[in-house]
This record gives C-alpha cells, structure tokens and sequence, in this order.
C-alpha cells in the first residue's frame, strides 16, 4: 500500500492534486503487465496457452508462473527472466508522477526524504500478520483506495486496520462472498448515507440529486464487483467461484479496515475464511 500512503502524502501536502494522482495510477497500470502479457510480449508463449494456463488455475492456489512450470509451458529460467522484467519494469507511483510532469526529479526526491521521516505517524496503518499474509485479503486492501478514486471518484484514505466484531451502525451496507480453494474471504462494505450518495453519483455519473437510497445499495453492490474483479486479475487467477452479492448487511467479525473520505468514514470488513 505504499504508493497510495505516499500519494496521499502528496495530496495533503498541496504537491499534487486527484487528477494527477488518478493519472499516474493509470500509468502504473498501464507499465505493470502480469507475467502471461510479458510472456505473450515476448514470444515464449502464446495466447492460447496462457489461456490454457488461466484454465488450470480454477479452483487451484498457485500462481500463473507455477502452473506454467508444472504444464511444461516455461522453464525455470525463462520464467526467472520475466519475473526479473517484471520487477525491473515495475513503475512506482513517484516516478509515474515525474514521467507524467506533476513533479520535477528533485522535488521528487525532496518528498521522499520528507515521506520517510513522517512514516508510521501520517497514514500507515499497522496491518495484522493474518491479513498480511492472506493473499486475496491483502490484494483487495491494497486495491481499495485506487479503485474508489477510479470507479467512484471518492478519494478515500485508509487510517486504521483492527480486529471486528458486529454489529456496525452504519446504514448502508453489502457483502460478497469469494472463494478459492485454501484462500477464501467474505468482503463488506460499510459508509453512512452522505458517503453513500457520493459514492453513488461517482458510480452512476449523475448529480446527487437524481440519486435514492436505492441506488446506494445498488452502487456499493457494483463496487464490490468491480474490487474483487480487479483482484482476480491482478493475482493472474482463472476466475474463483464468487457468491452473489448479499444486501442484508456486513461481516459479524473479521478486520475493519477503517477509512476516511470529505464526506465521512465508513470500513471495509474482511472476513478471512
């Protein structure tokens, strides 16, 4: 979560605003290939037999690089060699902003010293080990402040990460549940009405005004979708089975993660399974 915790560094500083930060995350998104694009990229696979490797991964925990090596499709080191590209091509969020023209080299490296001394006292929430090492969990976390800013225009800062026990008093709620087959993790979603039009206007594209309590509902729903989604993704995964999203309420216990926005605070809750 680090390149979120120092763009919002930024943005509390007045160095940068959301329209940049926004741009670099797409610039990040745009360098930072999974391992089968770099591998279609470079000629040592093709798309059917990433797509063949894709297949295998339902319902299996291994990441795409190990079923390739267990199909026969790559060896040891060529899939060495694109996990060294992929490291090598990784684009930090800093340098995005710098190739992007919102920070100079030197501000640049000004900032970093500046973030460095205030970490751990600005917005680095400490993160339990369960979670930490709780793949899907960690993934969605890290995921959350980027995805808000982009689907729902809500910039959103994560301030604190603690255990969870129900019920939550915020009014609008949802769930979904995701499985996989040793790392399963039910999601909810919490924010209190104001947030909740926002969140709805950022989703819906529509003034505020136009928006029911409804359309909160239904608005948080999609986001889920879109989170978990992006998740799937970014671990490379064939699909995992995914439960429809359930619009009684939240998680009873798991981690709150709680966050901040201008118009109010609401808590993602992840239930480890």
């Amino acid at each position: 979560m680090a390149s979120h915790f120092f763009g919002q560094f930024l943005l509390d500083l007045g160095e940068i605003d959301e329209e940049q930060l926004e741009q670099a995350l797409l610039s990040i998104d745009e360098i930072d290939l999974p391992i089968g694009q770099l591998a279609v990229r470079s000629g040592v696979l093709d798309q059917a037999q990433v797509d063949q490797i894709k297949r295998s991964q339902q319902g299996h925990s291994e990441l795409f690089g190990q079923l390739a090596l267990g199909l026969g499709l790559l060896d040891s080191k060529t899939l060495d060699t694109l996990l060294e590209e992929q490291r090598a091509t990784h684009l930090y969020i800093g340098d995005a902003l710098v190739r992007n023209g919102a920070l100079s080299s030197m501000k640049l490296a000004e900032l970093l010293d500046r973030f460095k001394e205030s970490e751990g006292h600005l917005s680095a929430p400490r993160i339990p080990a369960e979670l930490r090492d709780h793949l899907l969990g960690i993934t969605i976390l890290e995921l959350l402040p980027r995805l808000a800013l982009r689907a729902a225009h809500v910039m959103l800062k994560v301030v604190a990460v603690r255990d969870w026990i129900g019920p939550s008093t915020l009014p609008h709620g949802v769930s979904m549940d995701v499985e996989a087959r040793s790392n399963s993790i039910s999601v909810g979603l919490a924010i209190p009405t104001e947030l909740g039009f926002e969140f709805a206007s950022g989703m819906l594209c529509c003034d505020q005004e136009l928006i029911n309590e409804d359309d909160i509902e239904d608005s948080l729903g999609e986001f889920l979708n879109i989170l978990v989604g992006n998740m799937k993704v970014k671990l490379d995964r064939n699909e995992p089975e995914i439960a429809p999203s359930s619009y009684e309420g939240i998680p009873q216990s798991g981690y709150a993660v709680d966050f901040e926005t201008t118009a109010g605070s609401g808590m993602l809750i992840l239930s480890l399974l």
